[in-house]
C-alpha cells in the first residue's frame, strides 16, 4: 500500500506492507508463523530546479533461504560438514537515509548518509563431533552500520565518474554462551572513464569485518574497446581484471574454531568478438 502526497516543493511517498509468513520445513515438520507491519517513508524537497534533498525510512522482514533451513548434512570434505537449521527465524532490517543531489552541467553529484540496523541476524554456528567440523546457522546476531556514500559524474566527450563510500560496522555475534562485539571501518571506490569506443572501470573494496572474523581487500580493473568497421560490422575487445586483484584473504576466530585462508577466483579474461548486423 502506497500513497503519494505533493505539497509545494515537498513530495512524500508513504508506504506500508503487512506480512504474514508461514514457514514449513520437511522432513522435520517444523512450522513457524510470523506477522509484521513494515512502514516506509520517502521525502523529497526541491531546494532548487537542479538540487533535491531526500530522506527515507524502510523496515523489512527477511526470511532465511532454503539452503540455510535444510537440516540434512552436506559433505564438504572428510573433516568438514555443513547443515542448515530448520528453526531459523527471519531477520528484521531497518534503514534510515538522508541525501542530496545536484546537477550543474556537465557535472552531476550526489551525497547521502545512512544508518542501518539488523536484528535476529543469521550467523554461522560451528561445533566439532569426532574431530569433524560441523557448520550450521543460528539467529541471535545484531548488526549496525553507519556511513556516507557519494558519486560524481562528468558528462562530455570524455566521460568520467566516481562513486564510493566509507562506513563503520558494529557486530554482536553469539559465540557459545558469550556475545562477541566487533567494530571496524570499511570503504569502497568505483571509477569510470570513457572516450569514444574505449572505456575503463576500476573497483576497490577495502578490508572489513565479518561475524567473528575479517576479510581482506579486493580490486579489479576492466578495459573495453569497441570499433565500428562498417555499418553492419563491429569489433569488440574486453579485458577483465587485468591486474588479477580478486584474491581475498579471510580469518575466523571463534571459541571452537580458528581458520585463516584465502579465496582466489581467477577472473582475468580477454574476449575478442565480431558483431555482424543483417
Amino acid at each position: 500500500m502506497t500513497k503519494l502526497i505533493r505539497q509545494g516543493k515537498w513530495e512524500a511517498l508513504l508506504g506500508g506492507r503487512a506480512e504474514f509468513m508461514t514457514l514449513r520445513v520437511h522432513p522435520t515438520l517444523q512450522t513457524e508463523r510470523w506477522r509484521a507491519f513494515n512502514p516506509s517513508l520517502h521525502l523529497q524537497y526541491a531546494y532548487s530546479d537542479k538540487t533535491d534533498l531526500t530522506f527515507s525510512l524502510r523496515r523489512s522482514l527477511q526470511a532465511p533461504n532454503a539452503l540455510d533451513l535444510n537440516p540434512n548434512t552436506t559433505y564438504v570434505d572428510a573433516q568438514n560438514l555443513s547443515r542448515g537449521n530448520p528453526y531459523l527465524k527471519p531477520q528484521r532490517l531497518t534503514s534510515w537515509e538522508a541525501g542530496a543531489s545536484t546537477e550543474s552541467a556537465p557535472l552531476v553529484a550526489s551525497l547521502s548518509a545512512f544508518y542501518r540496523i539488523s536484528s535476529n541476524t543469521v550467523t554461522d554456528a560451528r561445533s566439532f563431533a569426532d574431530n569433524v567440523l560441523i557448520t550450521s546457522r543460528q539467529n541471535g546476531g545484531r548488526a549496525r552500520s553507519a556511513g556516507i556514500t557519494g558519486s560524481l559524474d562528468w558528462n562530455g566527450p570524455l566521460k568520467l565518474g566516481a562513486d564510493g563510500g566509507v562506513y563503520q560496522v558494529r557486530l554482536e555475534t553469539p559465540d557459545l554462551e558469550a556475545i562477541v562485539r566487533q567494530n571496524g571501518v570499511s570503504a569502497y571506490v568505483n571509477l569510470r572513464a570513457a572516450y569514444g569506443g574505449l572505456s575503463l572501470d576500476a573497483h576497490l573494496q577495502s578490508a572489513g569485518i565479518t561475524p567473528l572474523g575479517r576479510y581482506g581487500t579486493t580490486s579489479s580493473v576492466n578495459l573495453a574497446w569497441k570499433h565500428t568497421v562498417d555499418k553492419t560490422l563491429s569489433l569488440t575487445v574486453n579485458a577483465n581484471d587485468i591486474f588479477d586483484g580478486s584474491k581475498r584473504t579471510y580469518r575466523t576466530d571463534a571459541s571452537t574454531f580458528r581458520q585463516t585462508g584465502f579465496d582466489h577466483f581467477i577472473a582475468r579474461r580477454l574476449y575478442v568478438g565480431l558483431v555482424k548486423k543483417y
